[in-house]
């Protein structure tokens, strides 16, 4: 859906940009995920996740966010 609605945007000529991979990331630093998260692998993927957004936002007129940061917190 996301990637739909990211088209439809950019067909009327916005520049969007869309945030993700961060569970990839996470995996190939060797931060433990999904179930088995700590504290640290937590607070890594929200503030990665926040990073990723702030600087998506410097250049894009709109942001779509994959998997909002207190997802970590729900794993």
């Amino acid at each position: 859906m996301a990637r739909r609605i990211e088209m439809e945007l950019r067909a009327t000529g916005l520049n969007v940009v869309r945030t993700g991979g961060l569970a990839k990331r996470a995996a190939e630093l060797g931060f433990p995920k999904m179930t088995r998260h700590t504290a640290a692998s937590t607070e890594w993927i929200i503030t990665a996740g926040a990073a990723a957004v702030l600087e998506a936002e410097l250049t894009a007129d709109i942001v779509i966010v994959y998997r909002i940061a207190y997802d970590a917190l729900g794993y």
